[in-house]
């Protein structure tokens, strides 16, 4: 099982924050602090390997950079332990 990797803390890290983190696991990881709950996922777009983090969120969905795709976030924030 994957270990907790600390990448920021959550005082730097406000809502409507995004940004790419690197994690150690070969592929960035973009991560949306969306009205206080923390989402990670694929810092790569599926289509065009566009880098997420760069994109914009509205109603749920993160919407790649490039034009016309977007892609959901899941169904639930990231589990603890994301703690200051």
């Amino acid at each position: 099982m994957a270990e907790w990797v600390r990448v920021c803390s959550l005082e730097d890290f406000p809502p409507g924050a995004q940004r790419e983190v690197e994690c150690g696991m070969g592929e960035p990881v973009a991560l949306f602090n969306v009205a206080g709950k923390i989402y990670a996922i694929s810092g790569l777009c599926p289509h065009e390997g566009g880098p997420l983090a760069e994109g914009h969120v509205e109603d749920g969905s993160v919407y790649c950079i490039a034009p016309g795709m977007r892609g959901a976030f899941h169904s639930r924030p990231a589990p603890s332990p994301l703690t200051n």
